[in-house]
């Protein structure tokens, strides 16, 4: 594997909650973060961040 694959599939994925947004254009979005495991090449990399205030 190529050292730009394999930094693809090692990279951890940090999913974060970006608060709410103006934007009645967007179309609707399932945030739910469980609906990507099974979308997502090595899914043990996807890092859920605790929605709110960092600490």
């Amino acid at each position: 594997m190529k050292a730009k694959q394999l930094a693809i599939v090692l990279t951890p994925l940090l999913l974060s909650h970006w608060d709410s947004v103006d934007a009645p254009d967007f179309a609707l979005f399932n945030g739910d973060p469980k609906s990507l495991y099974d979308k997502v090449a090595n899914p043990q990399r996807i890092i859920v961040l605790a929605p709110g205030p960092p600490q």
